[in-house]
């Protein structure tokens, strides 16, 4: 009887061991996973919008007159200080204007002169003396004014910069009011957003955001808020500067975030979330096995998610769901 016994015990022991051999060669190492329980939030939600990276100085310089430009010696991107000669206009017709005003400046200054001591000695008129006063105050103005136009042949840089856009080269004619270059400060850059009416009352001068731009996160701080809506679009220009940016250019895209209002709800983290064409899934752990769970989620965050329909609180979600498969073996890590 006693060997009997000892037969059955011993087959018992060899299926067992039998199955969680099968187990293993079906599922391979039993694999540890990181849970969390599902349970209730309070996050605040931030609602991202496009933005551009622009400097905070820029200019765009143009000419007040018109004729050839005779030097241009800068090229697009160059670095330049303030007071460097940028662009240079042909002078001949205006300084041949300064030298013919400065002419009849003198000889107005003469005449004035041998006039007023006539005038001072009894030999000439009050109003001989006015006449040759007025003459000499328009010919002053004349001298004022072509040494103005002179200095309008010499563009400079209003500040210390970089050549962003050169519309003109020597020996090209610019007419007044056209456009020569485009000058700014790369040191000093800002994001500009256009941002809607039903965000803008969550912003405020001198808060901290943050904007991902070129895929890394940056810190902002807003500078300037728009106090009227744009009458099309219904949106408020807001500029923010950038901190400690490295290597970054103007017109960049700036995908910049905004804290909006809180929301409450089953919180999970958005990398549980498997996405399965239109569906939405997450593996919930169950006695000892990896259960696929399809859910209905809503992205809060770039980090979280909510949980609309499919889990409950309480139950334990498991955290990273890559290679998993649905009724698998795992462990729970400690």
């Amino acid at each position: 009887m006693s060997k009997i016994l000892f037969i059955i015990a011993l087959g018992c022991l060899l299926v067992g061991c039998r199955e969680r051999r099968d187990e293993k060669t079906l599922w391979g190492e039993v694999k540890r996973v990181a849970v969390k329980q599902v349970g209730y939030d309070q996050v605040s939600v931030v609602e991202q919008i496009m933005g551009t990276v622009i400097s905070k100085e820029r200019a765009v310089l143009s000419s007040k007159i018109s004729g050839t430009v005779s030097s241009a010696p800068i090229v697009l991107g160059q670095s330049v200080e303030k007071g460097k000669l940028l662009i240079k206009f042909d002078a001949k017709e205006i300084l041949s204007k300064l030298n013919q005003a400065n002419a009849q400046w003198d000889q107005a200054k003469a005449d004035w002169k041998r006039i007023d001591s006539l005038y001072n000695q009894g030999a000439s008129t009050k109003s001989e003396r006015d006449r040759m006063l007025s003459q000499l105050r328009s010919a002053e103005a004349m001298v004022l004014e072509a040494k103005s136009m002179e200095s309008y042949t010499k563009i400079e840089a209003p500040f210390s910069g970089v050549i962003t856009r050169k519309f003109v080269n020597e020996g090209d004619l610019a007419v007044a009011g056209s456009n020569l270059l485009e000058i700014e400060d790369l040191s000093h850059l800002q994001v500009e957003a256009n941002v809607p009416e039903s965000l803008i009352s969550h912003l405020f001068l001198n808060q901290k955001i943050k904007a991902e731009i070129s895929g890394r996160d940056y810190d902002l701080i807003v500078r300037e808020m728009s106090p009227s809506a744009d009458r099309d679009s219904h949106t408020f220009r807001v500029k923010a500067d950038v901190l400690f940016h490295e290597k970054l250019e103007t017109g960049l895209f700036a995908r910049v975030s905004i804290p909006s209002d809180f929301r409450s709800g089953l919180m999970i983290p958005s990398s549980a979330v498997i996405h399965k064409g239109q569906l939405d899934a997450v593996f919930v752990y169950t006695d000892g096995r990896a259960n696929l769970r399809y859910v209905r989620t809503h992205l809060v965050t770039a980090d979280l998610s909510e949980i609309l329909s499919g889990l409950d609180e309480g139950e334990l979600l498991i955290e990273s769901p890559l290679s998993l498969q649905d009724g698998e073996s795992v462990e729970v890590k400690k």
